[in-house]
């Protein structure tokens, strides 16, 4: 069995529910947990699995997940926020639910919107949504009131630009991530979203407000079997409410990963793409009498940080390092390697050093060896004298894994990001060279991100979004062809239709050229991101184009 950890170094004060509020979210055979305070450990079950359908069983690859914040006092006391497993969390009752939305209940709410401008049939969860100051809100939640004190709340597409979400003006939720401020026609929405907000204080002093974390769990769920498929992603939104400096602040994504059994797991690092992941020892993960193990070619699961905290410079906090250290209870560690009990100890862990405060060094289990370095096991498993966990044939055991961002001055009044995905891998590979698949995987969802979360963006692997339960606007975008694409100077447009208007818009969707010509010069435009708006009968379609020179 696992050994649970009980101590949590966060104090969230207040009104408990967590059973009755818990949504299951599942992309795929890949399933996670949620709660009113993001994401789950108090359950029995793992926080994250996979459902094998080889025997009909879910099988852990995470037992539990969450993101950690500290800093230090102008006394250097160690202020910290590091939920772990069973932490007995309550949520102080900013608000007591978590809010499920659909994408094809928001698509049939942007159709009703569209056809009339009235919403003619209101559907419950865009009404629930708790966007700032939506006039219904009460009504759909049974009495439950919006938070006064929330600088932010969940996010939506703010139609009329007055600030305020109101479904009846056609605003919608939607995925807001900083700098992705799109258009309305490529508004980010994902297959599912689920929101919930709730409060961080200090454990140095209980009545300080510390932090409002945001939590979105979403994910894109399309017909083909891609590389978007079990996949799950996070979204923490937290909001500095200090009224100083949070000074020698690290944050961290932490997760305890298994494959199955957790008696016989490697971890490893991608440092270059912020990533940590487990692989099982053999290539055989044995059942025992508490868990069921995957058997034959186990797979591989790890999670990727897209985007970390911002610096008081306005600038991002640098990725310090990626850590591991050992569930005691499972293997002959040393105890300075172990999981923490302090919030020195765990503040030292998020500094990349050990519970005891040595730093982490290169070889074997990183403890007490040569050359200290930032990165835990960085080779890949399959290539020789690489510094991996295979190479040094380290004890078998249960690993848990962070990676940590800092030393940063969070400013009073931040409002910082940190978006992970959590990802599985399984192929008919063995247990060695499907990391290197993994890590290609990775790559794939990385540069996704990085297209603003696009499913049609230019180079990707086929995604028809299972979303909507509209019909398709007449114009189809397969009826003209754009070249080249990407281009550095001339832009060709092809079509089977009459074009009556051609416009050319930023990522903010403002208006960078107009022209009633097919071919455009666009050499004098900064390279980027832009999309073509095409003008048939009253009617439009979109390309997204990229301008490389």
């Amino acid at each position: 069995m696992k050994s649970k950890l009980t101590l949590i170094l966060g104090l969230l004060i207040g009104y408990s529910c967590f059973a009755q509020n818990q949504v299951t979210v599942q992309n795929g055979n890949l399933r996670a947990f949620m709660t009113p305070l993001g994401l789950n450990n108090n359950n029995a079950d793992p926080l994250f699995s996979y459902y094998d359908i080889s025997d009909e069983t879910y099988k852990s690859v995470a037992y539990a997940a969450n993101i950690w914040m500290s800093h230090t006092d102008s006394d250097g006391n160690i202020d910290i926020h590091a939920p772990t497993f069973g932490n007995g969390l309550e949520s102080n009752n900013l608000l007591p639910k978590v809010f499920q939305v659909n994408g094809y209940i928001i698509s049939n709410h942007i159709a009703d919107f569209e056809e009339d401008g009235v919403i003619d049939n209101p559907q419950d969860e865009i009404y629930a949504w708790p966007g700032r100051g939506n006039p219904h809100f009460a009504d759909y939640n049974d009495g439950l009131e919006l938070p006064e004190d929330a600088q932010v709340l969940a996010p939506f597409w703010d139609q009329n630009g007055d600030g305020l979400y109101n479904p009846e003006d056609g605003d919608f939720p939607m995925l807001a991530i900083q700098g992705c401020e799109l258009p309305l026609e490529f508004a980010i929405i994902p297959t599912q979203m689920n929101w919930c907000i709730y409060d961080v204080k200090s454990i140095i002093d209980p009545d300080e407000p510390l932090y409002h974390v945001l939590t979105n769990m979403f994910y894109f769920n399309c017909e083909e079997d891609n590389y978007l498929t079990n996949t799950i992603f996070t979204h923490h939104t937290v909001v500095n409410k200090s009224t100083s400096p949070l000074e020698n602040s690290y944050w961290s994504m932490w997760a305890d990963l298994d494959i199955g059994n957790a008696s016989d797991d490697y971890v490893g690092s991608f440092p270059e793409r912020f990533a940590s992941y487990v692989y099982n020892a053999d290539n055989d993960d044995k059942s025992d009498d508490n868990v069921i193990g995957f058997g034959q070619n186990p797979p591989v699961f790890g999670f990727d940080i897209f985007k970390g905290p911002w610096n008081q410079q306005g600038e991002f906090a640098p990725i310090s390092s990626i850590m591991h250290y050992y569930n005691g209870g499972l293997g002959g560690f040393p105890p300075g390697t172990t999981d923490p009990s302090t919030p020195q100890e765990y503040y030292n862990y998020m500094q990349g050093r050990w519970r005891d405060g040595q730093p982490l060094t290169e070889g074997q289990l990183g403890y007490q060896q040569a050359e200290p370095t930032n990165f835990g096991f960085p080779g890949l498993p399959n290539q020789e004298n690489a510094w991996t966990e295979w190479e040094a044939q380290n004890p078998l055991g249960d690993r848990r894994s962070l990676i940590s961002f800092g030393p940063f001055t969070n400013l009073p009044g931040a409002v910082n990001e940190m978006i992970t995905a959590f990802s599985f891998y399984d192929d008919e590979s063995n247990h060695l060279d499907k990391v290197d698949d993994f890590r290609t995987r990775l790559d794939q969802v990385q540069a996704f991100y990085d297209n603003c979360m696009d499913i049609d963006g230019i180079g990707f692997p086929s995604c028809n979004l299972i979303l909507t339960s509209t019909q398709e606007a007449e114009l189809n975008p397969t009826d003209f062809k754009v070249y080249p694409n990407p281009t550095s100077g001339q832009l060709t447009i092809e079509s089977l239709l009459a074009i009556d208007q051609v416009q050319l818009l930023n990522t903010q969707g403002q208006e960078v050229l107009q022209t009633p010509q097919t071919q455009l010069d666009v050499s004098h435009l900064p390279k980027g991101i832009y999309y073509l708006r095409l003008k048939v009968a009253n009617q439009f379609t979109y390309k997204k184009i990229i301008i490389s020179n």
